[in-house]
């Protein structure tokens, strides 16, 4: 929270253990950060969908688009320690 930097220790693609760079929440507007500055849960089934993708930004790391994303912010004594995501290539892929 006191350096605002995100970081990305645990990424896995397909797998594969990803290095992602660490960002600085005050100017990146990805995924990740709409869940630490909202501190709400975001759970978008179709990131192709034209309202999903004109509210927020996505940040491409790999060749193939996410398509589904699930978002929890890790908060512990209202302090925000971190961020649980999962993703999926396919829409509508999780359930509630």
């Amino acid at each position: 929270e006191k350096t605002h930097i995100c970081e990305f220790p645990l990424s896995f693609e397909e797998g594969s253990h990803q290095q992602m760079p660490s960002r600085d929440v005050r100017y990146s507007s990805g995924l990740t950060e709409s869940v630490i500055l909202g501190r709400q849960t975001l759970v978008l089934n179709d990131t192709l969908d034209l309202a999903v993708a004109s509210q927020y930004q996505f940040s491409r790391t790999g060749g193939k688009p996410t398509r589904t994303y699930v978002g929890v912010p890790m908060i512990v004594r209202d302090h925000m320690v971190g961020v649980i995501s999962m993703q999926k290539y396919a829409p509508n892929a999780f359930s509630g």
